[in-house]
């Protein structure tokens, strides 16, 4: 039964990211329609998604996953990878999609942003839909 959600972040300030009412089924649905629609879209995120310096961008996740990885980048600022270990991170992360991981494999390798199509994009901003909200419009309290 299709409801309305109001859809906001509650990291970010409803001046930077105002809400949208969202029409589907359910929360999470109306979660993924907006990560997909419109934050996937923002200018920020894709520059996140396309930066390639190892520090505070997407691609750290795959450089630095483990604990010691972590402790020996916060102590020296140094990482030491293996290529073969990235792409695995990679294709794991990407495992619902593997084509699309290709692609972004194919981008760490050569830097090109057409290999970055909108669905890998909104591939990335929906894997992780923490700080967005949903509510169901009719359960919101109303002041007459």
């Amino acid at each position: 039964m299709t409801k309305q959600y109001l859809v906001a972040s509650s990291d970010e300030g409803l001046k930077t990211w105002p809400p949208f009412i969202v029409e589907v089924d359910s929360p999470d649905q109306a979660i993924d329609k907006f990560l997909r629609q419109i934050y996937s879209k923002d200018p920020d995120f894709r520059e996140f998604v396309c930066d390639m310096s190892i520090n505070c961008s997407f691609i750290e996740r795959f450089f630095i996953a483990t604990s010691a990885e972590k402790r020996q980048f916060d102590e020296t600022g140094r990482v030491d990878y293996d290529l073969k270990v990235i792409a695995k991170r990679v294709r794991k992360f990407f495992a619902r999609r593997p084509e699309l991981g290709e692609k972004f494999l194919r981008y760490m390798d050569t830097r090109d942003e057409s290999e970055l199509d909108d669905e890998v994009f909104e591939f990335i901003s929906a894997a992780d839909p923490s700080g967005i909200l949903a509510f169901d419009i009719e359960s919101i309290p109303r002041l007459r």
